[in-house]
């Protein structure tokens, strides 16, 4: 996921980018790419609604979008970034970590950087320890 953080990613204004069946080799129908369209539109938001779901100002969530806190995208026939709940989430743990702890933006998206990747880990751990 590191490759993706902060980074503008184009997509079509109605629909993710649509994978063949030979691609993926899982039988996806028609269906099941209608639900994951519908999802990934629903969880799309703007650069001020998402700051402020976020609870954050819009140049705060654009200085965490630079920082790669939160993932931005650029959506074809769209001017601005839009940005996925899980950014949004990302943003509000950072904004938590900075006020409980009276630390400035940058130390508080690197703690909650080292916070998921330990995350991860024990995860991974579990799954293995199984």
């Amino acid at each position: 996921m590191s490759d993706v953080v902060g980074k503008r990613w184009p997509v079509s204004r109605n629909s993710i980018p649509a994978v063949e069946q030979s691609q993926t080799g899982c039988g996806m129908n028609d269906r099941d790419e209608e639900r994951i369209q519908a999802s990934f539109r629903g969880n799309l938001h703007d650069l001020s609604t998402a700051a402020e779901m976020a609870g954050v100002t819009v140049s705060v969530l654009e200085y965490y979008w630079e920082d790669g806190v939160a993932v931005g995208l650029t959506v074809e026939g769209l001017d601005g970034l839009f940005f996925f709940v899980f950014s949004v989430y990302r943003v509000r743990r950072a904004e938590r970590l900075r006020q409980q702890h009276g630390i400035d933006p940058r130390t508080a998206a690197v703690i909650m950087k080292v916070m998921e990747k330990v995350e991860r880990l024990e995860a991974e751990l579990a799954f293995w320890r199984g």
